[in-house]
């Protein structure tokens, strides 16, 4: 039963393109992009997962920057993807589109590496994107809501492997994925609590309560009955108690997760919230957006997301002191 949920909450898998085209459009996006193709896996998974590593465009800074990137990493940000889309969606937009075939970087990684102009580290999940390959007789593999923690906690040791620290950033399901993932690895690694921070972006707080939210309990249960509950709410608790830096992103007008079950509305009953940081955008905007009022936030932290900006003169502008009491949901 678990798959038929997972093609439900991977839509992915049938609606993106596979590995070859997914290859051949990475490709083409590398001859204007610095990027590494990577292979990771760990001692749990039997399988490897593909990604890469985007680290701007290849004109910007030319003096600073080559096409290679060192084994070791300063910082870097892990991005997991929402449920539609694979890394080559994010190269592919006509609205991005060059010539014929190169093409701008596009949505939420796009947005993300202005902000922080550090690495960001991406991968599609088993069964999606780079990681789907051709079906046939003897291999029949589809994702499901275990199997997605599963690679976001394997991309998430990897990350750890490259970079000092880790801005893990997750939009709609990623950001369901990259909470539970990272509990997850913070239970194996606790003293790498100092490495990582959580960027949780348009997510939910259980995968049940987005199909059922009126009847919690019994949606949670019937979820879990049927191996499609992903519960982001018990391990958000679990990070917030391991006072983990946690900013929370969130759009009010979201038509995807209904009121009741957005990350954003749990935490509010959260007694100690000292280490949530809550951006929440009031205008209509769609779901998954980083929207320039998010955008803003981000930049307003009062630890920034961005290493380029002087924390001190970022504070003193005179837009990021309507960020100093971050709203709370409604």
């Amino acid at each position: 039963m678990a798959w038929i949920t997972g093609l439900a909450a991977v839509p992915s898998q049938w609606t993106c393109p596979g590995s070859e085209k997914s290859k051949e459009i990475l490709e083409n996006a590398s001859k204007s992009h610095r990027m590494q193709f990577v292979e990771f896996s760990n001692e749990e998974k039997t399988s490897s997962l593909h990604g890469i590593i985007y680290n701007g465009e290849k004109n910007t800074f030319p003096w600073l920057f080559n096409d290679s990137l060192p084994e070791r990493l300063p910082r870097c940000i892990l991005y997991l993807n929402p449920n539609g889309a694979t890394i080559s969606a994010w190269f592919s937009s006509k609205s991005q589109q060059i010539s014929e075939d190169l093409y701008k970087i596009g949505g939420v990684p796009r947005d993300l590496y202005e902000i922080g102009e550090i690495p960001i580290i991406m991968y599609d999940y088993e069964g999606t994107g780079l990681n789907r390959e051709p079906l046939s007789w003897n291999k029949f593999y589809f994702p499901t809501c275990e199997s997605v923690v599963a690679d976001g906690e394997t991309a998430t040791q990897y990350a750890a492997s490259r970079c000092d620290l880790v801005d893990i950033v997750g939009s709609s399901l990623g950001g369901g994925v990259a909470t539970v993932a990272l509990d997850r690895y913070l239970q194996k690694f606790p003293d790498h609590k100092q490495r990582f921070r959580l960027f949780n972006h348009d997510s939910f707080s259980t995968t049940a309560k987005v199909v059922l939210p009126i009847f919690p309990t019994i949606a949670n249960w019937l979820a879990w009955a049927v191996g499609g509950l992903l519960d982001a709410e018990s391990a958000m608790s679990s990070l917030v108690r391991r006072e983990i830096p946690i900013t929370v992103l969130y759009n009010q007008h979201d038509h995807v997760i209904p009121k009741g079950a957005q990350m954003a509305e749990w935490i509010n009953h959260l007694e100690d919230k000292k280490n949530i940081y809550l951006i929440q955008e009031k205008l209509d905007h769609g779901h998954s957006d980083l929207t320039m009022w998010m955008r803003m936030g981000l930049s307003c932290a009062k630890d920034p997301f961005s290493l380029a900006k002087d924390p001190k003169k970022i504070r003193t502008n005179e837009y990021c002191r309507q960020f100093d009491e971050p709203s709370t949901p409604t």
